[in-house]
């Protein structure tokens, strides 16, 4: 056999060394390792979730989100109303039938006021108003408190008819007329009220605050401009 060169270490010696304790570790495979690699896979496995962003995240580096469909309306058409001012004849018109409405009533609460009072007769013959200017004279009392209640049935008369029949009282209902607020809607209860209460000071003012609602383009009569409140007739005419 051929000498090595000097300083060389025979091959046969390189083949055949076994391999040392820290060469045989480092060839096993490393089972943590592939542990960790299973679990990375299985993650990206799993679907995304959003994760809630704190009050101090910027909301435009969040990934914008496709708008969801509106809900298509389920059989609802739009319906137009169409609302004029009064008509004068109509407006004096439920000016009667109120004032009718609420004389009847009022004849009943002054004479349940006198006969609970115990007014003295009165002698026959007499027109109504010698009757009343007799009342005023012997029963003065009696005939303040009916006024006091006659006043207060008014206000009251007005006030639940337009909330019960929806801005209607008797009159307004017979001429086809409706009271609504400057949205078109029927007043709330404290409006209604508050007119009502606004239409004693247009009687007190000898009935004038009525009387200008039958001049005035928009048929307000003054309790109305005070309230925002319209008297309309819903429909395309005016007459």
């Amino acid at each position: 056999p051929v000498a090595p060169p000097f300083g060389a270490e025979p091959l046969d010696a390189e083949l055949d060394e076994p391999p040392t304790k820290n060469e045989r570790a480092s060839s096993r495979p490393n089972p943590v390792l592939n542990i960790e690699a299973d679990i990375a896979s299985e993650v990206k496995k799993l679907p995304q979730l959003e994760v809630p962003t704190s009050p101090g995240v910027d909301e435009a580096a969040k990934p914008a989100r496709a708008p969801s469909p509106a809900p298509a309306a389920a059989g609802v058409a739009a319906v137009e109303v169409v609302a004029h001012p009064a008509p004068t004849l109509r407006l004096l018109l439920s000016f009667i039938v109120d004032a009718l409405v609420l004389a009847l009533f009022t004849l009943g609460l002054g004479f349940l006021v006198m006969t609970l009072g115990k007014a003295p007769p009165l002698p026959s013959g007499l027109g109504l108003l010698d009757q009343l200017a007799m009342r005023m004279s012997e029963t003065p009392k009696l005939v303040g408190a009916s006024a006091v209640l006659a006043a207060g049935l008014g206000a009251a008369y007005s006030t639940l008819f337009a909330v019960a029949l929806s801005g209607r009282t008797i009159g307004r209902l017979v001429a086809g007329l409706r009271l609504v607020d400057k949205t078109g809607s029927s007043p709330s209860a404290f409006r209604a009220l508050l007119r009502s209460l606004f239409a004693l000071l247009s009687l007190g003012l000898g009935g004038l605050g009525f009387w200008s609602g039958l001049f005035n383009v928009k048929s307000q009569t003054l309790h109305d401009k005070l309230c925002s409140t319209f008297v309309v007739r819903l429909g395309p005419s005016r007459t």
